[in-house]
């Protein structure tokens, strides 16, 4: 997934895409806000006692530390709106999907990946999640709070990271493993084509809760270890590719 910037709201309006907020984040930069207008701003409700400001930014810096432990939601934007001299996205929350750890093969990962995207390409009925109503809890976001370094809406979202960050890392397929055996039943039959006719008997991440390009890349690194030596990456360069998605979804240290 992807932060939003400013140049993504076109089309992201008009597609009408499944966003990931970064509930946290988004927390932390308004009270950030505040604190930096003024410490008076936030005091406690005896005596009116107010923190100095860098133990807030302390404060801050801990609550932005670690990813895997921030809290998100789904959200679709309904409109860009002007409120005194900003101008905020109107978004509602996504409370209702299927489960995409339940997801056991190639073209249903696909499917569930195009349908975030573009929602309207399938009826309601066929959709694999519902779309928010008028009723549906409304969350305001300043535009100004969009943009790298400032990650609090995400797009590009991907089934792995719906089950990283919104489902708590069940994964039906590999039972929370992150890997699987390409001769195994499951993998067999869901996704054939890759591993049944690539003839390789290995463990490789998982394509579900990992995604299937860093599956794929197992796969490929095995292939090339017998076919050209020559060209394939290193023990320790694979390890570190495999180390960095897992901890870019919060798997492991």
């Amino acid at each position: 997934m992807l932060p939003v910037t400013i140049s993504h709201l076109g089309y992201l309006i008009e597609d009408g895409s499944i966003l990931m907020h970064d509930q946290t984040r988004h927390t932390v930069e308004h009270m950030a806000r505040l604190v930096c207008r003024s410490t008076s701003n936030i005091t406690t409700n005896k005596n009116n006692q107010c923190l100095p400001l860098e133990l807030w930014l302390q404060i801050f810096r801990w609550a932005e530390l670690e990813l895997n432990t921030h809290a998100f939601s789904l959200v679709q934007i309904q409109q860009a709106q002007r409120i005194g001299n900003q101008v905020f996205l109107i978004c509602k929350e996504v409370t209702e999907w299927n489960a995409c750890g339940q997801l056991d093969d190639r073209s249903a990962i696909s499917n569930y990946k195009r349908l975030l995207r573009k929602p309207h390409e399938s009826s309601d009925e066929e959709r694999p999640f519902k779309l928010p109503n008028e009723d549906a809890r409304t969350i305001k976001i300043s535009i100004n709070a969009l943009g790298w370094g400032r990650e609090v809406l995400y797009v590009d979202i991907d089934v792995a990271d719906m089950i990283s960050r919104m489902e708590h890392g069940v994964c039906d397929f590999c039972n929370r493993d992150r890997i699987i055996f390409t001769g195994s039943k499951k993998a067999q039959e869901g996704f054939w084509e890759e591993y049944n006719m690539s003839g390789i008997l290995a463990h490789i991440l998982c394509p579900v809760c990992v995604g299937p390009y860093f599956a794929n890349s197992c796969l490929t690194s095995w292939l090339l270890k017998t076919s050209k030596p020559s060209i394939r990456m290193t023990a320790r360069e694979f390890e570190e590719r495999i180390v960095e998605r897992l901890q870019d979804l919060g798997y492991g240290d």
